[in-house]
């Protein structure tokens, strides 16, 4: 599996009020800084012509670009198995467009670097504290290196295809689907992909974990 990692979104602001959450159930927190993760299968070995797409597509400063070595913790939140985030599904369409058939999965993590006092990671209450502060238990999970990353998205990348009778029923077709599946789209998102593919006269085809 591919990783690269990059700068996040989080502006100095949403970094503060993070600081000022975090800091006030768990002690010892110096720092907090946060970075995404990506994550994708694609044949190895890798080609450097794909390396070079993924990274112009990703806005990284460099595919050499690394996380962060901090003295303290470090927890990178994922969408748990079994559910297929809207921004992977939307990224691995994306990259099909652009000739890359062989990635079946693409998905976005936040990384959380956390300094602490005298440079030690959280005990597991504490650890457990964190989990419940960043992430959402029905929809993520979380891991604390790169290798159980690995681990969890061990065999995810099995899709397998399936067809949205949306000529036949309309767009309850789609909401079932999003419901079922846990795909996060929004009311807008299902006007759109309903009239978008009854317009074309054809069934959305969609490929589910």
């Amino acid at each position: 599996m591919l990783k690269l990692f990059g700068p996040s979104s989080y502006t100095k602001e949403q970094h503060k009020q993070l600081l000022k959450k975090l800091g006030g159930e768990i002690d010892n927190i110096l720092h907090i800084d946060t970075g995404y993760m990506y994550c994708l299968d694609v044949p190895e070995p890798y080609d450097p012509k794909v390396i070079q797409l993924l990274t112009s597509f990703l806005n990284l400063p460099s595919v050499l670009y690394q996380p962060k070595k901090v003295p303290g913790e470090t927890a990178i939140v994922l969408p748990k198995e079994g559910v297929l985030s809207s921004w992977g599904s939307a990224a691995v369409d994306f990259l099909h467009r652009l000739g890359l058939s062989d990635v079946t999965l693409f998905e976005r993590g936040v990384v959380f670097y956390i300094e602490t006092n005298y440079g030690q990671p959280f005990d597991e209450n504490d650890f457990s504290l964190l989990v419940n502060m960043i992430s959402d238990e029905d929809r993520d999970m979380v891991c604390r290196d790169a290798l159980a990353v690995n681990n969890h998205y061990l065999g995810k990348s099995s899709l397998l295809p399936i067809q949205i009778p949306l000529l036949e029923k309309g767009k309850a077709s789609l909401e079932e689907v999003n419901a079922k599946y846990l795909l996060n789209l929004s009311a807008d998102d299902l006007t759109f992909l309903d009239e978008l593919y009854v317009a074309r006269q054809r069934n959305k085809k969609r490929k589910i974990i």
